[in-house]
C-alpha cells in the first residue's frame, strides 16, 4: 500500500518538472499558476498545498536548480590528459545538459537584479573547490579573488554560449553541429589559458 508521502512527493516533483521550463521560457511574470497546474494536471488548490503561492513555487524551482547544479563532479584527469581542457570539457557538457536550468537562473538575475542566495553556497563555492587543484597546479600564486574572477569570467562566457540554440551557434560559427562541442571546448580552454597566463 502506498503511503501518503509517496503520492504527495511525486505530485510535488511533477509540478516542479512542469514549472521549471515554464519559468525558464516565460519568466516569473509570464508564468501563471494555471499554466503550471494545467501542465502538471493538478488544480490551483494542490499547488497552494505544496508551495503556498506562485512565489513559493518559484523559490522551490530555483532551489531545485541549485541542488541539481551543485552535483557537478570533476574527477581528476587520467594520465596524459590536459587537466585544463578536461575541466572545461566537463563544465561545458554539464552546463549544456542543463540548459533549461541556466536559462531560468539568468532570467532570475535579470528579473530580480541579483542572484538567489544559494548562488554562492550551492554553486560557486563547490565550483571553486572543484577548480582548486587546477589553480594549485597552474597558478598557485593566484589569491582567492583572482581565482574567483577567472572562474566567474570563464563560467559566464561558457553559460553565454550554452544559452544559444546549438544549431544556431554552429551556424553562426560555421562549424558542423557534430563538431560544436569540440570547437567550444578548444576555444574556451584557449581563453582560460590566456586568463591564467599559462602556455
Amino acid at each position: 500500500m502506498t503511503t501518503e508521502a509517496g503520492p504527495s512527493a511525486s505530485t510535488r516533483e511533477r509540478i516542479l518538472e512542469v514549472a521549471i521550463p515554464l519559468f525558464a521560457e516565460h519568466g516569473f511574470a509570464g508564468t501563471s499558476v494555471r499554466m503550471v497546474g494545467q501542465g502538471a494536471s493538478v488544480n490551483v488548490a494542490t499547488l497552494a498545498y505544496h508551495f503556498d503561492d506562485k512565489e513559493g513555487l518559484y523559490r522551490a524551482c530555483i532551489e531545485r536548480l541549485y541542488e541539481d547544479l551543485s552535483a557537478l563532479d570533476v574527477p581528476p584527469p587520467g594520465p596524459g590528459v590536459d587537466p585544463l581542457a578536461d575541466f572545461v570539457r566537463t563544465a561545458w557538457a554539464y552546463v549544456r545538459s542543463r540548459r533549461t536550468h541556466v536559462r531560468l537562473l539568468h532570467r532570475h538575475l535579470l528579473d530580480r537584479g541579483h542572484h538567489h542566495e544559494a548562488f554562492r553556497t550551492r554553486w560557486m563555492t563547490p565550483l571553486l573547490h572543484a577548480a582548486d587543484p587546477l589553480f594549485d597546479g597552474l597558478r598557485p600564486d593566484l589569491d582567492d579573488t583572482g581565482r574567483r574572477l577567472i572562474l566567474f569570467t570563464s563560467m559566464h562566457l561558457l553559460v553565454r554560449f550554452v544559452l544559444d540554440d546549438p544549431a544556431d551557434l554552429a551556424d553562426s560559427l560555421q562549424v558542423d553541429l557534430d563538431d560544436l562541442d569540440a570547437t567550444m571546448v578548444r576555444w574556451l580552454t584557449h581563453l582560460v589559458r590566456a586568463q591564467l597566463a599559462v602556455p
